[in-house]
């Protein structure tokens, strides 16, 4: 994923491009993209997406998804985790175990069951800017 974000036009999105980034969403893109563990990063109000390698087996076969807010790609169960969602940007963290949720990863709808947390993110004036 990380030749994808980096030729990724980000100027599409509310991000911007990548030259204007704020510091702490390039060193947090970078963190979970350097990592082995699925993580996924989403970014201001519109919650846009920057996923890493681990994180695409979760998505399965859904349209691109890099990009785009998390509550379009998880549109189907978004009554379930947006309001997760949100208390994250409200600065809560949550961390849930096994949670059952029907979902669409593009072959049609299958229930899973999910270990998951939603952490807030902050920029670097420590305004909660990500989750």
């Amino acid at each position: 994923m990380n030749a994808q974000v980096r030729e990724f036009d980000w100027s599409i999105t509310p991000l911007g491009s990548r030259a204007g980034w704020p510091v702490a969403l390039r060193i947090t893109s970078d963190l979970i993209l350097r990592s082995d563990f699925p993580k996924c990063l989403c970014w201001g109000p519109e919650m846009i997406t920057i996923y890493n390698d681990a994180f695409v087996p979760i998505l399965g076969h859904k349209a691109p998804c890099l990009g785009q807010p998390f509550r379009k790609i998880w549109a189907e169960a978004w009554h379930e985790i947006g309001p997760i969602a949100d208390r994250a940007l409200q600065g809560q963290s949550t961390f849930i175990r096994n949670y059952e949720l029907q979902i669409e990863r593009g072959d049609g709808h299958e229930t899973g069951w999910f270990t998951f947390c939603y952490s807030p993110v902050a920029d670097e004036n420590g305004v909660i800017s990500g989750l």
